[in-house]
């Protein structure tokens, strides 16, 4: 406890929190309204605004936050000379802001998305009806329900928000968390485990209470759903445009990429020629940036740094995400508890804090590497967490049925867990699994931070000897940006490909009356599929596979061929197209049996 008060009464630590607070609440308010425009630029029936929203979202969400605030810093402000205030303390506090506020949007964007598929189709045919154009329909009906329905990823983009607050680190703010707890750490590592306890459980107490509201706030504002939005959102917000309107798109379609030229001229020239800077679309800058020597000696090693920790990092957080999420849904109360609170303490600490502490310990404890462990550690943790909720969802998203037959089969709970509900839900978090590979490589972009060797590290070594940073920046932004896009594709890809290897057939076999008995569906499948001659009259012979005891028990009235024994091979046939078997000389002995004898003179019939 002396600890604690001589912590807190020699370190300012409620200030530095106050900094995450207001970094927090500033980059929410512009990128809510950068991502409204963005969605609305994402619907919209204008081709050109559709296409530019996508390319910006795919871009930002495919990026570290590290590297964007690093770009602010060593880009925007040192080559571009841009600057919102004389006082260097408020102008990086402003390009942090700036950069959590365009990495934000784009999340922001895609929340509101979700929420716009939660609209009924209803209400955006309505609004036609009424006559309302697109702007009309988007702001005052179908935006303020989409906001209803998004209220519990805004409030995830909003918790992820306080926590990517830490990175302003990298954007130099000297006077938040993460920067205080390195210092304090540096000069008091004799309590460095109450110094990191301070930090986590100040960030457990201001996000525990954002999720508790948002749980509260999505089942307050819930509105029950019929039929909900297409995929296409945007076709159901305007009607299909006649001559007019079309001629009217391809004007705005115009104008909007004379806009776009335009801007992206003004940013070309400003790279040209920077206040009091080198032109940064030189040769000169770019060719150390490109030439063979920078991929072998920093990109490729940096890269493979990268790939090294990420991959050691998901194995790890696989372990613990299956460890702690079924530990969550045992019967055991203390095992659930004690497991529920280790999840929901990895889930509410910053990756940074958590990467500086076992920097700074392991440091201290002499191991070898300790930034790389750091790097790992933090990572498995974070990220484990998440795995282990997957896991809990993906139970909960099970049919009660699984564990009712297994129960009703003599198993236990915690059998019935482990065998039967587990598995199945491993495989349909997979999608999910995949999609976290993507924030654990761009979380690996924090090491930097604490002075590990990674893709970044290296773009940053190599811009400081030829002085080209923005060009070293932009080459890393680059491969980070491909490797994350891949993931995202196989994220979405994996689903459709799941879902072809385990869903049932479109069309059901047809039951054949004399097989309705038998468990297998052997002799159902053999019949139906058998030909239909003489302009469609049944068989009075079918083809026998070992069906039920009601066929077998008058074997002898019809004619059968044996076949599908795995008991008897010597007894398997083999069935053309039409279900007529291949007659075989070698096996025609061993597969023939006796037709039934009739009087045709008398009109006898076989009995069926």
């Amino acid at each position: 406890m002396e600890a604690f008060i001589s912590l807190f009464s020699q370190y300012n630590v409620p200030a530095a929190f106050l900094v995450n607070i207001e970094l927090t609440l500033w980059s929410a308010l512009f990128s809510t309204i950068l991502g409204v425009i963005l969605v609305m630029m994402r619907i919209s029936p204008v081709a050109s605004l559709r296409m530019v929203s996508g390319a910006y979202v795919e871009l930002f969400k495919n990026l570290p936050l590290t590297i964007i605030m690093v770009f602010m810093v060593l880009g925007a402000y040192a080559q571009l000379k841009l600057s919102f205030s004389d006082t260097f303390a408020t102008n990086f506090f402003w390009l942090a802001v700036t950069g959590l506020s365009l990495y934000t949007a784009a999340f922001v964007c895609e929340s509101l998305r979700s929420g716009i598929n939660t609209v009924p189709l209803g209400q955006a045919e309505a609004c036609r009806a009424l006559g309302l154009n697109f702007m009309q329909s988007a702001t005052q009906i179908i935006l303020p329900q989409a906001f209803r329905g998004s209220v519990a990823p805004l409030g995830n983009t909003l918790i992820a928000l306080l926590k990517n607050s830490t990175v302003a680190a990298a954007a130099s703010v000297a006077t938040e968390t993460s920067s205080l707890m390195s210092e304090m750490i540096e000069y008091r590592s004799d309590v460095i485990v109450p110094i990191f306890l301070i930090f986590a459980f100040g960030y457990v107490i201001l996000i525990i209470p954002i999720g508790m509201l948002t749980t509260y706030l999505s089942n307050k504002l819930a509105v029950r759903r019929g039929r909900t939005m297409a995929s296409d959102e945007s076709a159901v917000l305007f009607d299909q445009p006649g001559p007019k309107t079309r001629k009217t798109i391809r004007i705005v379609n115009w104008i909007a990429g004379i806009v776009f030229a335009i801007v992206v001229v003004l940013i070309l020239m400003r790279l040209h020629n920077p206040p009091d800077g080198e032109n940064q679309l030189s040769w000169e800058l770019w060719k150390p940036a490109l030439d063979a020597e920078a991929w072998t000696d920093f990109y490729l090693p940096g890269l493979w740094a990268t790939i090294r920790a990420s991959v050691l990092a998901v194995i790890g957080a696989v372990l613990f995400g299956l460890i702690f999420g079924i530990g969550r849904l045992l019967p055991n109360i203390v095992i659930r508890a004690v497991s529920g609170a280790i999840v929901e303490f990895a889930r509410a600490v910053p990756v940074l804090l958590l990467m500086i502490f076992f920097w700074r310990w392991f440091a201290f404890a002499g191991m070898s590497s300790p930034a790389y462990w750091a790097v790992v550690l933090a990572l498995v943790i974070y990220n484990g967490s998440v795995v282990a909720e997957l896991v809990r969802s993906g139970v909960g998203n099970l049919p009660n049925g699984q564990r009712e037959a297994s129960l009703a089969l003599g198993l236990t709970r915690t059998q019935s867990l482990m065998e039967i509900e587990v598995p199945q839900a491993i495989y349909a978090m997979l999608p999910a699994a995949v999609t976290q590979l993507v924030v654990v490589l761009k979380d690996t972009a924090l090491g930097s931070i604490i002075m590990y060797t990674d893709l970044l590290q290296e773009s940053r070594r190599l811009g400081s000897m030829y002085f080209n940073i923005l060009q070293t920046l932009v080459v890393a932004a680059v491969i980070y940006f491909i490797a994350c896009w891949l993931l995202s594709r196989l994220a979405e890809w994996l689903p459709e490909r799941m879902q072809k290897h385990t869903a049932a057939p479109a069309e059901p076999e047809p039951v054949a009356p004399i097989a309705i008995m038998d468990p297998s569906n052997v002799n159902q499948i053999a019949v139906a599929r058998e030909g239909v001659p003489l302009g469609g009259a049944q068989r009075l012979d079918h083809v026998h596979h070992r069906g039920s005891n009601a066929s077998i028990r008058h074997w002898r009235q019809t004619r059968y061929v044996q076949g599908f024994d795995e008991t008897h091979p010597e007894s398997q046939v083999e069935f053309d197209k039409n279900g007529r078997p291949i007659k075989d000389t070698s096996k025609q002995d061993k597969l023939r049996f006796d037709k039934p004898k009739s009087d045709k003179s008398k009109g006898d019939k076989p009995k069926q």
